[in-house]
């Protein structure tokens, strides 16, 4: 580590802090203006201090790209989104793959870091890529910032309605994501859409996004909405709304008797 090793001089350790967003961004912010401040207090007293660079907005990497950059020795410090890494990261992206789950983001980074700290294979996956992990609490400088930022909410406004416009061209072509047949594209993806398509997420971001204007993507989620099996699964952990149209838990088909889907 940073602070163990004895040394008889002192020594100036080169790194480099490598993030694809710019440092508008607060989790970028919070790299620059926390973490490298709380690394450098650690160090005083030591043998050792940090020459840093710091690397933001595509200057080393493109957004995505952190971890690559740091396998390759670009840098050795970064801002890793697991959802761009679905195979290297596959466990940590449950958050992401888990069609229902807790908007309470501060519950969410806890129970992550929780986890991380329970089951070794998510600290190995970190590991058989050379890297350590230090915790996911970066995001919640972003979700519960005191003041309302234009520039990040425009941000990710636009790059919201870029992945509906890209769906929604898909979805001109072809009946479902994956072409003709119902597969685990179209599976992964509704949780994700239908939520804006119906107005039930995020206060008035349905008008916010003009969700309206992505046809194609609210025929797609309406006729998935009526499948079966997807009504069926749309209660499940569900804990709101009517009693009969919640199932905390399901065990068995059996679960569903008496039940509204």
């Amino acid at each position: 580590t940073l602070t163990c090793a004895a040394s008889l001089r002192a020594e100036v350790l080169d790194v480099t802090a490598v993030a694809g967003h710019p440092p508008v961004f607060l989790w970028v912010k919070t790299l620059s203006e926390s973490y490298i401040p709380a690394v450098n207090a650690a160090l005083e007293g030591t043998d050792y201090s940090i020459d840093w660079t710091e690397a933001y907005g595509g200057t080393l990497a493109k957004v995505g790209g952190e971890m690559e950059a740091m396998e390759d020795g670009l840098a050795q410090v970064g801002i890793v989104s697991s959802l761009f890494e679905p195979s290297l990261l596959s466990l940590q992206n449950v958050t992401y793959v888990t069609p229902f789950g807790s908007p309470d983001v501060d519950l969410v980074l806890s129970t992550v870091d929780a986890m991380h700290d329970d089951i070794p294979a998510m600290r190995k996956l970190w590991e058989d890529l050379d890297l350590e992990y230090l915790g996911g609490g970066f995001g919640h400088f972003y979700a519960y910032a005191p003041e309302k930022y234009e520039y990040p909410i425009n941000r990710y406004a636009m790059e919201t309605k870029r992945l509906f416009d890209v769906a929604d061209q898909r979805l001109a072509e072809q009946e479902f994501l994956g072409g003709k047949d119902y597969t685990i594209a179209d599976i992964a993806t509704f949780p994700w859409l239908a939520p804006f398509v119906f107005g039930g997420i995020y206060g008035d971001a349905q008008t916010f996004l003009s969700i309206h204007e992505y046809a194609h993507v609210e025929r797609w989620v309406k006729q998935l909405a009526e499948r079966p099996a997807v009504r069926r699964g749309r209660i499940v952990n569900k804990a709101w709304g009517e009693d009969d149209e919640q199932l905390l838990e399901r065990h068995s088909a059996a679960d569903f008797e008496g039940k509204t889907f």
